[in-house]
């Protein structure tokens, strides 16, 4: 099995009842550190950003199992590992046997996914705040551009009207074609 298997009590911040070997290599975590350093509960090894969602996600297990809805429950959230937090997909269910009822599930590693998926989402971003900038330099350069090629084609246009206007008399239409020239240059 590729998760770790974990089963814990329904008490307040559910102790462990069991831990695979497998899900204690995937924390790095030693059972007696488990003991030792986290009290022996899941909820002491819960990402505290996380607490809150693990917390609800147990709750939800109860409340479901009273309801005879969903047999697993999925989340994604954060645990602490020994070097470093580890991402894990939790799938557990609430189970009842007589009068006794206990957690049991297996968390699977997803930290190289999720980290793989941020720094996609950071090279996205990236991308298109240089897209954003690129289309605005181009509508400042097509701005631009507009204003230098319009300013020419008034001279000409206005010079040309001139030179309709004033078409009998050679030495005004020579003076405009002058200016025009001057103009252009």
């Amino acid at each position: 099995m590729p998760g770790g298997y974990h089963r814990c009590s329904i008490d307040e911040g559910f102790p462990f009842l069991y831990v695979s070997d497998r899900f204690l290599k995937i924390l790095g975590w030693t059972r007696d550190e488990i003991r030792e350093k986290f009290d022996n509960k899941f909820l002491n090894i819960v990402y505290k950003d996380d607490y809150e969602k693990a917390l609800y996600f147990a709750d939800k297990m109860l409340s479901d199992e009273t309801k005879n809805k969903e047999k697993y429950h999925e989340k994604i959230y954060r645990l602490v590992g020994k070097n470093g937090i580890k991402w894990v997909i939790d799938s557990t269910m609430l189970v009842k046997i007589g009068n006794e009822s206990f957690y049991q599930g297996s968390i699977a590693d997803i930290t190289d996914f999720v980290e793989h998926e941020e720094r996609q989402q950071e090279q996205l971003i990236l991308a298109t705040k240089r897209a954003e900038e690129a289309n605005n330099a181009k509508s400042n350069f097509l701005f631009s551009m507009s204003h230098d090629i319009r300013t020419p084609l008034n001279a000409i246009i206005g010079f040309t009207e001139l030179m309709e206007k004033y078409g009998d008399d050679p030495a005004k239409r020579k003076n405009y074609i002058e200016k025009l020239k001057i103009k252009l240059i």
